[in-house]
């Protein structure tokens, strides 16, 4: 899980069942040509991550 590497605990994480459903949901963009600037992350990290601040309401 993605708590392993990021070591947060895996109580704040989307579960993979809930997050099929989810993603079923969001908008996917085509890809740009060009690659500038940083890489996309993950849409289930980002996810994870807009949770933990609204859970735990850290800034």
């Amino acid at each position: 899980m993605i708590s392993e590497i990021s070591g947060i605990n895996s109580s704040y994480e989307i579960p993979y069942a809930l997050w099929n459903q989810i993603s079923s949901l969001l908008v996917h963009k085509p890809k740009r040509k060009k690659k500038t600037g940083r890489l996309r992350m993950e849409d289930i990290k980002a996810m994870n991550a807009i949770f933990y601040i609204a859970r735990t309401g850290c800034q």
